[in-house]
């Protein structure tokens, strides 16, 4: 509560909502403003976003005057927000991983699946990574053992956060649940979010932020990426 009334990051949440910029409720049709006030348990300020939200106020006690969301409390938190979120890139090496880095990073994955089971956008009846086919019986061990001289177990880790990340990067928001999960203590909401915020930019694209916009991954564009055809 403290830290709200002072207009600073809350100490108790994970990493990456401390390093969250979208942290307004673009959507909503309202939106309840609690940074940087001071008596936030006798009153509050109440942005009405939408009609619907007007309406829903008439006859209620209260001033009712005109306002921009994007105050200078906010403002100031978004800045503090994106140095953390500088900080917490930099002390994950996110930057430099290269494919060297992540065999690295995600050999320590013991293949639990639980990142993905645990993720919101992970949303696949039945997930490609959990069929059969990358079902692995004694003679795939065996055929493995012999054209390569060595074989891990499990199998496939690194392709598995690669297809993840193919998969969600363009919807991730960095909710953290899959590091909170992770026996291994792999930082993967971090890389996500980092890959994801490249990803996004790409599309012009901010998950969540309208509902009425349709995913990058479900529209087709005649005219794109026409750079990387060459």
């Amino acid at each position: 509560e403290e830290g709200v009334k002072n207009g600073n990051i809350v100490s108790d949440i994970r990493q990456v909502c401390k390093a969250c910029e979208h942290f307004i409720p673009y959507s909503a049709d309202m939106t309840v403003a609690l940074i940087g006030k001071e008596d936030i348990d006798k009153s509050c300020e109440i942005f009405l976003n939408t009609e619907k939200a007007k309406k829903l106020v008439e006859g209620m006690n209260g001033e009712l005057i005109k306002g921009e969301l994007e105050t200078q409390e906010i403002k100031n938190l978004r800045s503090m927000r994106q140095e953390q979120r500088k900080k917490l890139f930099d002390e994950a090496g996110v930057e430099g991983l290269g494919l060297s880095g992540l065999v690295e990073t995600f050999g320590r994955c013991i293949g639990c699946h639980g990142c993905g089971r645990v993720c919101p956008i992970c949303y696949c009846v039945l997930c490609d990574f959990e069929s059969r086919d990358y079902e692995c019986d004694p003679s795939t061990y065996e055929s493995e053992l012999k054209k390569r001289g060595g074989v891990r177990v499990p199998p496939n880790t690194v392709l598995y956060h690669l297809g993840r990340l193919t998969h969600v990067s363009v919807s991730c928001v960095g909710c953290g649940m899959c590091t909170d999960v992770c026996p291994a203590n792999i930082p993967l909401s971090t890389i996500f979010l980092k890959v994801g915020e490249e990803v996004q930019k790409l599309f012009d694209y901010i998950p969540g932020k309208d509902v009425e916009e349709a995913i990058p991954l479900t529209k087709y564009e005649k005219e794109e990426f026409a750079e990387v055809e060459d």
